[in-house]
This record gives structure tokens, C-alpha cells and sequence, in this order.
């Protein structure tokens, strides 16, 4: 599953994304992930994006399905770089039940650091910032990282 939307920008959402859902069968990786961004007409999406914030799920060094499968990863951004290789590509974790680089490492993500020239940053040791609303329903005070507040924002989860 792919969640594509567009990040948090200074305390506001941007809402300039109307990509929808799309149901697929599943044929592999490269091939799926295709077939639902051309559905969703996201290469016309990716002429207004500089960079994308790529956010698997990867709470433990498990394999998956505990896990972000990397070749979904690595389907995605094949698809972003083949349509446009000047984009800024992160990919963003902070894994909560062990040391962040070791998941990176241990389930192939260090791969695509140096492939696809992807910044692989681990959200427990970077700078956070505090966005406020007190209209908000919940929350009314979040602390984000820094990194996400200027990308579009991917969410892969397992």
C-alpha cells in the first residue's frame, strides 16, 4: 500500500494533492507500484515536486510483513528517478523497538542510500519543531522533525 500525501508546511497542510485510491492485484513490486501511480497520474504530480519524503514502516529490524518490504521501496523511487532524476529523495524512520541505522542496514536500505543516491535520516537524532494550533481538535501542539516540513510526503507502510 502507498499513501502519497502532501506534507506539513510551516503549521499548515498543503492541499494541492487530489491523487485518490486505486485497488490493484498484486504482480510484483515494480510492476504494481507502476500501474497504481499511472493510475493516479503521479508523473504529472512529480513536475511540481523537488523533493519527497519516503516513510516506510520500520519499528523493529524484522523482515516483513513486520516490516516495509525494501523492493516496494525501491519500486517507487525507480519509478520517481526514471521520470525525474534531479529530485531530492529521504527516507525518513525512527524506528522505536531498535537502533534505527541497524534496521537500515539489516533490511537492505543502505542499498538504496547508495544506488539511487537516496539520504537515509533517522528521526531520533534530528531537530524537531514545535507547530501549534489551538483551534485543533487534539493536539493542539505537535513536535515534528525538521525534515518533513518541506517535501512531499510518501508514507510506504508494511
Amino acid at each position: 500500500m502507498l499513501m502519497l500525501e502532501d506534507s506539513l508546511y510551516r503549521g499548515k497542510l498543503l492541499r494541492d494533492c487530489d491523487l485518490g485510491i486505486v485497488k490493484l492485484d498484486f504482480i510484483d513490486y515494480d510492476t504494481t507500484v507502476t500501474q497504481a501511480l499511472e493510475k493516479l497520474n503521479f508523473e504529472k504530480k512529480l513536475e511540481k515536486i523537488k523533493k519527497i519524503i519516503i516513510k516506510p514502516n520500520l519499528l523493529q529490524d524484522a523482515p516483513p510483513p513486520c516490516t516495509t518490504d525494501v523492493r516496494c521501496v525501491e519500486a517507487f523511487i525507480k519509478y520517481v528517478v526514471r521520470r525525474k532524476s534531479d529530485i531530492e529523495l529521504v527516507i525518513i524512520e525512527g524506528s522505536g523497538g531498535c537502533d534505527t541505522e541497524r534496521a537500515y542496514k539489516t533490511l537492505g536500505y543502505k542499498v538504496l542510500e547508495k544506488r539511487y543516491k537516496v539520504r537515509l535520516v533517522d528521526v531520533d537524532n534530528c531537530e524537531l519543531v514545535r507547530l501549534e494550533n489551538k483551534d485543533a481538535l487534539a493536539y493542539k501542539e505537535v513536535y515534528l522533525p525538521s525534515e518533513v516540513l518541506d517535501g512531499f510526503f510518501v508514507s510506504i507502510p508494511s
